[in-house]
């Protein structure tokens, strides 16, 4: 399907760390989603990187599940930060 496709897309391009590979159903915490945004900036947009993480220092490191409100803020300031949020 095209969601697997995407899945293993950014599991190749190194977005989705191996311990988070396989239960796509589970809820993700703060950190765990940074993690994926971490290495997503790192790639796509190495330049990016260190304002990224100045951006979400409040928040990275918990462990708090996310709801999908929060999660698409998260997603918002990473782009932000990678200036692809238009």
């Amino acid at each position: 399907s095209m969601e697997d496709e995407e899945i293993q897309k950014a599991i190749d391009l190194g977005f989705v760390s191996e311990a988070l590979q396989g239960d796509y159903d589970a809820q993700i915490s703060y950190a765990e989603f940074c993690s994926i945004l971490d290495n997503f900036t790192s790639v796509m947009f190495p330049d990016a990187l260190s304002s990224w993480e100045d951006a979400s220092a409040n928040y990275r490191d918990a462990d708090d599940l996310m709801t999908r409100m929060e999660g698409a803020l998260v997603l918002l300031y990473a782009a932000e930060n990678c200036g692809i949020d238009t």
